[in-house]
């Protein structure tokens, strides 16, 4: 037998079920000092001893052991002692007759439920547990103890408006205006009515703003009753507005008659949608109730004026921000004074304009306000509105980098380094300049900055210099707005440049150094002589003749210089240890063998340490075609890549990956001095140990013993090292 299963066998004592069963003392409810009984505290512990008393009695009788009976008291116990509280909303279940000890026991009898589903019973108020038994018997469930928890679960489960059927005791939901079983009407709204407030608003939508409406006059009960009843519409839409505030309601009513909609259900609940969707500065006609948008200086329907924006004219207060609106960049009006209610109001009344231009004009901060009011009086224009609202769309248009003119309130395009009107400086430019910056913002979208790697050396020119150059020559405001905008040290190469006194068109001349200097790569050059912009692949400059700098450290040190097409730039080759071959080598060497005159022209235009290279591979007497085999050894010489090493033993050409050479077995000397492909400059860290080169070396001898002995199967992975 289960530790439960006398209760399940229908045989359990009511009894049972009475002690410690609401916290007060137990027995039925018909005591006036709580839930429970009117016994007083000594009297409950008495009855709860006797009580258990009987329950062991009968614990006994049928058998169950020690262990079962400890594990059902303390479960017992615990389910006791964790009755759960009231809500407010849970607080309404007045009028609902708690359950007696005795209702609970048969209840439980008569049912085949596992222990912990009638702990839970036990655990609810009174009040619950009579809502639960009311629901019926459950001898048909298929589980009856899923079919319990179910049912105590729905009654601890209630929320805010949720309420029970006085005539069936059926748990509704806060938005049934009567009981879906019997027909009773919702008392809570019933009393929320007569009361004169709202239903509870539940779920994820936000509590209305109900700003715009407070000077509206509410909807009474029965003038929503009216509406109501003149109309066919389900649950769903009578809920929604019978939640909402009297004073929404009223604007819902006087939106007129729905009779003709052909689903006045969904009529209903737009009309709720709009009302509780107000936003700030959003107005009610006084006229017609009619819902109107903040940006509206008239109603739609009637034509009654704005009463909001009438009160901001007639003060020269500005209109407060609508949330969520584009906001105008302030940045360069940050030095500008505000403007105060009484000039705006000055400006307004000598004026006249409509009032969708004043509410323009209202809305902005009074920073631009104080800019619109200073671009001087509008009374020549023949259409004062129109006027007003592109002053009002300039100040709200300027970009980053745009400014206003501290001394006249103008407002400047960013490319101006002077006011256009009074010719105060561009305060914006000196700024950026003094930071180090660009006297030109870039803007998103715009031409990516210029690569500044082959500049990093030069001096930036000086904004005197800039000034100089720019006031020699008749340049669009385009190009100069262009050389502004560019880094100093671009400038400087632009100005060094030259005049353009002789150009037809200086403003295109401009404009193509620009451009020149903003598409320089990694790899290009400027020239120290005469600041001309050369390609990477350039040895000298085109124009004076100047070595390129990067290239002539290179061979300072030592190495070779290959000049092959296709590169980017000329590639200097590692081979500073490597011996140049003399004339007498190189007679010696075609002299004993038979090639064609452009092969020798090939090996003749090498270096003569490549020519060195290409000697040392060896004889070609043994070629078919000696002069193919030449051109691929010049050829190979010449394809050094960069990190690639000679052999300082045999001369023999190595990939950069080969720790070794693959022909005597000597280390790599960059690895050896330090890092590969460097030439050995010793500052990596990353040195090769002497007994790790001499195990490379071991490891090339033993390669060399596979071959000449013929050991082709033996496995290289024996010699680890």
């Amino acid at each position: 037998m289960s530790s439960y299963g006398a209760f399940r066998g229908g045989n359990a004592n009511p009894k049972w079920w009475r002690a410690g069963a609401y916290g007060k003392g137990g027995g039925d409810s018909s005591g006036s000092d709580g839930w429970g009984g009117g016994y007083d505290q000594q009297q409950a512990e008495l009855q709860q001893q006797a009580e258990w008393q009987l329950q062991q009695q009968q614990m006994q009788s049928q058998g169950w052991t020690q262990e079962q009976q400890q594990q059902y008291m303390q479960q017992y116990s615990q389910s006791s002692g964790q009755q759960q509280s009231l809500t407010p909303t849970q607080m309404s279940l007045a009028s609902v007759t708690p359950a007696t000890t005795t209702e609970v026991g048969e209840f439980i009898a008569m049912h085949q439920c596992e222990g912990h589903a009638v702990a839970k019973l036990i655990a609810l108020d009174p009040r619950f547990q009579k809502l639960v038994i009311n629901k019926g018997p459950m001898l048909d469930a298929r589980d009856q103890t899923a079919v319990l928890i179910k049912r105590c679960v729905e009654v601890t489960s209630m929320t805010e408006g949720d309420w029970v059927c006085p005539g069936c005791m059926d748990i509704q939901f806060a938005k049934n205006p009567q009981c879906r079983k019997c027909g009773t009407a919702n008392p809570i709204l019933e009393e929320r009515r007569l009361a004169g407030e709202p239903m509870p608003i539940r779920g994820r939508k936000m509590a209305p703003n109900l700003g715009p409406v407070l000077n509206v006059m509410p909807a009474t009960p029965e003038e929503v009753n009216n509406f109501l009843a003149m109309h066919n519409c389900e649950e769903n839409g009578i809920s929604y507005l019978t939640r909402l505030d009297p004073r929404l309601q009223k604007l819902v009513i006087n939106k007129g008659s729905m009779m003709d909609a052909r689903d006045q259900t969904a009529v209903l609940i737009k009309r709720c949608n709009e009302v509780t969707s107000l936003q700030e500065n959003d107005w009610i006609c006084p006229g017609c109730n009619d819902i109107q948008f903040a940006k509206n200086s008239q109603c739609r329907k009637c034509g009654v004026g704005n009463p909001i924006l009438a009160e901001k004219i007639a003060t020269g207060e500005p209109l407060p921000q609508r949330p969520g609106a584009r906001q105008p960049l302030m940045e360069p009006a940050k030095n500008v004074q505000a403007a105060t209610p009484t000039e705006v109001q000055q400006f307004i009344h000598m004026h006249q304009c409509e009032q969708h231009a004043l509410a323009k004009l209202l809305s902005l901060d009074p920073k631009l306000q104080k800019v619109v009011i200073n671009k001087g009086p509008m009374l020549d224009a023949r259409d004062q509105t129109a006027v007003l609202i592109k002053r009002c769309v300039e100040v709200t248009s300027m970009k980053d980098g745009d400014w206003i003119c501290p001394g006249c309130l103008d407002i400047q395009f960013a490319k101006n380094p002077n006011c256009r009107k009074c010719g105060t400086p561009n305060p914006v430019m000196e700024e950026r300049l003094m930071r180090g910056e660009p006297p030109l913002p870039i803007r998103p979208g715009k031409k990516p900055p210029a690569n500044l790697n082959p500049v990093m050396g030069l001096m930036g020119a000086t904004p005197e210099e800039v000034n100089n150059f720019l006031s020699c020559h008749d340049i669009a405001e385009n190009g100069v707005s262009y050389l502004l905008s560019i880094d100093p040290r671009l400038q400087k190469i632009v100005i060094n440049k030259g005049t353009m006194t002789d150009a037809r068109d200086p403003t295109a001349v401009l404009i193509k150094r620009c451009n020149e200097v903003t598409s320089l790569q990694d790899s290009d050059w400027i020239c120290m002589g005469c600041f001309d912009i050369q390609f990477g692949k350039n040895l000298t400059c085109r124009k004076c003749g100047k070595a390129n700098p990067q290239v002539e450290a290179r061979l300072n040190a030592g190495e070779c210089l290959i000049e092959r097409s296709g590169r980017s730039a000329p590639f200097v080759a590692p081979v500073q240890h490597v011996a140049p071959a003399t004339e007498s080598d190189i007679s010696q060497f075609l002299a004993s063998h038979r090639c064609e005159q452009h092969a020798i022209d090939k090996l003749m235009a090498l270096d003569p340490r490549l020519q060195s290279l290409v000697i040392n591979k060896g004889t070609m007497t043994d070629a078919r075609d000696q002069t193919a085999v030449l051109i691929k050894r010049c050829v190979e010489v010449t394809q050094i890549k960069e990190g690639d090493w000679v052999c300082p033993g045999c001369n023999d050409i190595q990939f950069a990956k080969n720790m070794v050479c693959r022909k005597c077995g000597q280390p790599n000397p960059t690895m050896a001095g330090g890092c590969g492909g460097c030439g050995g400059c010793g500052g990596c860290g990353s040195v090769m140990s002497q007994a790790q080169m001499a195990q490379m070396a071991q490891m090339h001898q033993m390669q060399q013993l596979q071959q000449m002995s013929g050991m082709g199967g033996m496995q290289m992975s024996q010699f680890q090292y």
